[in-house]
This record gives C-alpha cells, sequence and structure tokens, in this order.
C-alpha cells in the first residue's frame, strides 16, 4: 500500500486494502501468511524524527484495526535508514501470547547515510532489535513457520564483543500462525 497517498478510514485506499486483506484472510490454509508492505513505519523509536513518529501514531488509529481484524503476520517498511524490529504487537503494546499481533520491521537500511538517532524506549516498548546500520533482510516460509533474517552488510561486533564479518545474521525472528 502507498504510505504517501491517503490511507485514512474512508478514503479509496483504506477501501482497497480492507477489501483485499480481507480476501487474503477469507482462507488461511491456501494463504498462512500475511504481510503487507510500504514505505513508513507504523511502529518505531528512532530519535529525531517527530514527523514520522506522529505518522506512526496516526497509521495505528486508522490502519491497525484492519491489521488486528485480518490478522496481519508481518508488516515490512523503510523510510529510515536503520533497521528495527518490534515484537507481536498490538495497540502499542506486545501481545501476551506472542502470536496475536503484528510484527513490525523497519528495513530501510540501505541507499542514504544511516540514521545518526538512537532509539528510545519511551517512544514504545514493543522495540526488541535495533541498528544504525546497512543490512538486508532475507526470508523463509512455509505453512507452519515464517522466519526473517536481517544481515548486516559492515562487520561489527557482537554481544559478546567477538568480531563479525560482513553477511552476518544480525537479527532473526520466526513468526507463527495466529492462533
Amino acid at each position: 500500500m502507498s504510505s504517501e497517498h491517503d490511507w485514512t478510514v474512508g478514503s479509496i485506499q483504506y477501501k482497497w486494502l480492507a477489501n483485499d486483506l480481507a480476501s487474503a484472510a477469507s482462507n488461511r490454509t491456501l494463504t498462512p501468511w500475511i504481510v503487507l508492505a510500504t514505505h513508513r513505519m507504523m511502529y518505531t523509536t528512532q530519535l529525531q524524527e517527530e514527523g514520522d513518529f506522529k505518522v506512526s501514531l496516526a497509521m495505528r488509529e486508522h490502519l491497525e484495526p484492519l491489521l488486528y481484524k485480518y490478522r496481519v503476520n508481518l508488516m515490512l517498511v523503510g523510510h529510515q535508514h536503520s533497521y528495527e524490529r518490534s515484537c507481536p504487537a498490538y495497540k502499542g503494546e506486545c501481545v501476551d501470547d506472542g502470536v496475536s499481533g503484528t510484527t513490525h520491521i523497519v528495513a530501510g537500511s540501505a541507499g542514504a547515510s544511516a540514521e545518526k538517532g538512537g532509539f528510545s524506549p519511551s517512544l514504545g516498548n514493543f522495540s526488541v532489535a535495533h541498528v544504525n546500520d546497512y543490512g538486508y533482510l532475507r526470508l523463509s516460509a512455509n505453512s507452519s513457520m515464517l522466519h526473517v533474517e536481517f544481515v548486516r552488510t559492515n562487520s561489527y561486533e557482537n554481544e559478546s564483543g567477538e568480531k563479525q564479518p560482513p553477511g552476518s545474521v544480525w537479527d532473526s525472528v520466526t513468526l507463527m500462525p495466529w492462533t
């Protein structure tokens, strides 16, 4: 969907999205995973991006009820030149069961310079992994799981202080179907 055009409740795009998600969700045996892609993020804890944070709050207000109703598993976005992954979330919180919410991934870590601002839990407690560095995503799926990896393209030190070469997986998550 386009985050750069009207997506508010009642708009043409909103109605299209609701119909498309309803169609996809009508047979989860045939379509076990629903992934929504757009440019701007619905969940972010990136600092120094007040305008984007305000847009994210509006997207939650207008679009998140659709994601929940149609059990969208993953929302992939760019915009921020960083990487950030949320827990499965709904209404700004991690869901208790760990599956009945949408996981949000910002993977805009290419192109322009990496973001300079850090991340802050004061903007939400849903962020489980984030970094201002370059990388890309790898996804694999079958009917029972959707696995996502963030691969960094630069060398870095892991949490144990060990040097990791470019091309190493920095973050990964395996999503399970909604219950």
